[in-house]
């Protein structure tokens, strides 16, 4: 799934701008760009965005590991 800037904007609490400047740095793996104004159509793959994270890979104390896997 692909998100907008705005999306991504909101999701980070950052500026759209923000987000498109850092879209054009390749801050966002797999980030592409359909246009070649300042506005241009990117779309960012929402796996660039917010990754998995593997639980067990994960050291949390027990009582907080509880609540993302009851």
């Amino acid at each position: 799934m692909y998100m907008t800037p705005k999306e991504v904007a909101e999701q980070l609490r950052l500026s759209e701008e923000t987000v498109r400047r850092r879209c054009a740095a390749g801050a966002f793996e797999g980030a592409e760009n359909f246009g070649t104004s300042k506005r241009a159509l990117w779309r960012i793959p929402s796996d660039a965005i917010l990754p998995e994270v593997d639980l067990d890979d994960v050291d949390l104390p027990t009582p907080m590991l509880d609540r993302f896997t009851a």
